[in-house]
């Protein structure tokens, strides 16, 4: 929706005092009332300014009414959302719906908006009530909290990253040692017997010290991107389209493998906001370690789902499962069930979801395979049809 090109207090067409059915009751509680209510009728016009409104965006009742409300929204994305807004008000209450607005004085605040159908005498629509309620410090307080809960776990992190770095620089020192010596040895005995025995040493201490050096540049690469871990950068995405685009990312990764890859959507699309690049790194984590789990290949099934205000995301395979009790645990710092490995992945899935205000948990039978599902709260929702089977084997990759 366009701004008006009118700035308040301007001269506008149509009446600058429009009246709106409010008994002396009511009027006198919106009046008073510290969150900011106002009333728009069915042209977008302000036709009720409280004086909650005035303190919350700084525009005096005379400076707004008459005029198209769209001078409060802030941009393309949150003009877009005025659709979604309006659909779902036709159809009973909105209630807390998140987004963003603007001052008179430029500055953008998040708020809760909870807005319901304005009707006339007769019984007809004649507009829209919406109570404004801002959660800016809440939000930035939130930030903050977050923030210094990422300085202590990091803080926590390093001595641990410290420790699991100093036993493959362990390893890394003797097997330079040996190696040393056997080169000596190679280079002060002729004798063909000695040097195949020590050559045979050499590649064993070769491939250990390659071993080694993946695991420390694991543990480095993972350590940076939870450092770099921060309030996520969210993108408003449709979750189907997206996910789309996630599974087709883990088909390439997995192409000449003999793993089947199914991607079931939900028969229900929704919005959600997130960051596109920490989720990707999330899904990646998951990937590498239900590849691990499945050496002689096996299934990753991905499941989408809405759940009344939630979506809910699965990621299963078939692999070799872990312990139940570990189930609880494996979302730690270096905690792995693997032989080699940072033992960070999972946790940098924790944290990502976190970050997102979202939940994760795992379930898993030895043998049988391992699910974690993801749970992130949904930003809006309306029904399409995904597939008219309700799965689509979108990146299947077979023995041949």
């Amino acid at each position: 929706m366009p701004r008006p090109e009118n700035p308040p207090g301007s001269v506008i067409d149509g009446p600058p005092n429009l009246p709106v059915p409010l008994d002396p009751v009511a009027r006198f509680v919106f009046d008073e009332s510290s969150d900011a209510i106002l009333c728009i009728d069915l042209q977008d016009r302000i036709i009720y300014w409280n004086r909650g409104a005035e303190e919350l965006f700084g525009y005096t009742e005379e400076e707004v009414l008459g005029h198209n409300f769209s001078l409060l929204v802030p941009g393309p994305v949150e003009r877009e959302e005025l659709k979604e807004i309006a659909t779902r008000t036709k159809l009973g209450l909105v209630r807390r719906y998140e987004t963003q607005r603007i001052t008179k004085d430029g500055r953008r605040l998040t708020i809760h908006l909870t807005r319901t159908i304005l009707r006339g005498p007769d019984g007809n629509p004649i507009g829209f009530a919406a109570l404004v309620r801002d959660v800016t410090p809440i939000k930035e307080l939130t930030a903050q909290v977050a923030k210094m809960e990422r300085l202590s776990a990091m803080t926590k992190i390093t001595a641990s990253v410290a420790h699991e770095i100093r036993t493959p620089l362990s390893v890394l020192s003797l097997a330079s040692d040996m190696l040393h010596d056997s080169s000596k040895r190679i280079l002060a005995t002729p004798d063909s017997d000695t040097i195949r025995q020590e050559a045979s040493k050499i590649r064993t201490l070769a491939e250990d010290t390659r071993k080694e050096i993946i695991r420390l540049n694991e543990i480095v690469d993972h350590y940076l991107f939870l450092a770099r871990i921060r309030v996520p950068q969210r993108t408003r995405l449709d979750l189907n389209a997206f996910m789309m685009e996630i599974a087709s990312d883990l088909r390439r990764k997995i192409r000449g493998r003999p793993i089947e890859f199914l991607y079931s959507p939900s028969l229900s699309s929704c919005s959600v906001n997130l960051d596109t690049a920490q989720i990707r790194h999330l899904f990646y984590n998951l990937l590498s370690n239900a590849l691990d789990a499945m050496p002689a290949g096996g299934t990753i099934t991905l499941e989408t789902q809405y759940r009344e205000g939630q979506v809910e995301i699965r990621f299963s395979d078939t692999g070799t499962g872990i312990a139940p009790e570990r189930t609880e645990i494996i979302f730690e710092p270096f905690e792995t069930s693997k032989p080699t490995g940072s033992g960070l992945g999972l946790y940098i899935v924790r944290e990502v979801v976190l970050a997102h205000g979202g939940q994760v948990r795992m379930e898993s039978t030895p043998g049988q395979g391992t699910t974690v599902i993801v749970v992130f709260p949904a930003s809006g929702f309306h029904r399409t049809e995904a597939r008219s089977s309700g799965e689509s084997h979108v990146g299947s990759e077979g023995n041949g």
